[in-house]
């Protein structure tokens, strides 16, 4: 091989390393895949759990923030305002 020759990363083989069995797709066949009331359990469990943590993550951080910022202004800080969460 020339060290000028152009390579496609699409190939299985990029600059000689070549994956494992276990990354390829071509040998699974989805044709043969059930859509039972199980999978689809599993799908909708899958969703519900990604959608959870995404809250959790993040927007219950910014209600609790909110929540925490009026609470020490009203009830705490009586000369001044403190902002708990992000300045924008």
């Amino acid at each position: 091989m020339e060290e000028n020759e152009l390579y496609n990363a699409t190939v299985s083989s990029f600059f000689g390393i070549e994956s494992a069995f276990w990354n390829y797709s071509d040998h699974v066949i989805l044709d043969d895949l059930k859509m039972d009331s199980n999978f689809i359990w599993l799908l909708c469990s899958l969703v519900s759990a990604i959608s959870w943590i995404v809250y959790i993550a993040y927007y219950n951080s910014r209600v609790a923030g909110y929540i925490l910022t009026k609470l020490l202004n009203r009830f705490v800080i009586r000369d001044g305002y403190v902002k708990v969460g992000k300045n924008i």
